[in-house]
């Protein structure tokens, strides 16, 4: 739910209350007045809720997606990349690096001026969707590498949101952890502490066009 529906929620609450206990007062309302008040305001929460939800499973379903993605070009660089994309009906037009410090999830000035040239493509390119994987290097246990490349990823999804509002269904932030599926094992311990950005776009594949002639 949005900053904006939960203050007006809050405020339709206040309001409510307010009628209720200034009419109450004054002996000008029924209490069946007031009981359609909360029942509106009640509905008025529930539509929230369902909203909520519907985002939620819209961010569960793009994960999903990027998972799919990375696990199609996993490993493949170049020409091979593109063809294992292209087969679930995406195509890679941008990626980016973001480093991190030992052990941190902030990023500097380089990475700040990174997300700056993302965010400028994203504005210009309403249908980009962006693939965001953390990583980490091989120090400290599994699970403390994948909470770590999560805050790295979330950081990084933060900030773009913040520079272009509006777009958060269009993120799905994926943590690796130490783990390097793209191929970077032979990396640099530095290195690996990293955050990927892949900006992809949907193309029309074998099957759909298969069935755009069938119609």
């Amino acid at each position: 739910m949005s900053v904006r529906n939960s203050k007006t929620l809050i405020a339709a609450a206040a309001l409510s209350l307010g009628l209720s206990v200034s009419i109450g007062m004054s002996g000008c309302a029924t209490k069946g007045f007031v009981r359609g008040e909360l029942s509106s305001l009640r509905r008025d929460m529930e539509s929230g809720q369902d909203a909520l939800r519907t985002e939620m499973s819209e961010m569960r379903n793009s994960v999903d997606q990027a998972l799919a993605r990375a696990e199609a070009a996993n490993g493949l660089a170049g020409d091979a990349r593109d063809l294992a994309l292209g087969k679930v009906g995406y195509r890679e037009v941008g990626r980016y690096t973001v480093q991190f410090d030992y052990n941190h999830d902030e990023f500097d000035g380089a990475g700040e001026l990174t997300l700056e040239e993302v965010a400028s493509r994203l504005e210009s390119h309403p249908e980009y969707v962006v693939d965001v994987y953390g990583f980490t290097d091989s120090q400290g246990s599994t699970k403390y590498n994948y909470e770590l490349g999560r805050r790295r990823a979330e950081a990084v999804v933060r900030s773009l949101a913040e520079r272009v509002p509006g777009s958060l269904h269009r993120y799905a932030a994926v943590s690796y952890g130490e783990s390097s599926p793209a191929g970077g094992a032979d990396r640099e311990e530095s290195s690996r502490r990293r955050v990927e950005i892949s900006l992809v776009e949907r193309v029309s594949t074998a099957h759909d066009d298969t069935i755009s002639q069938s119609n």
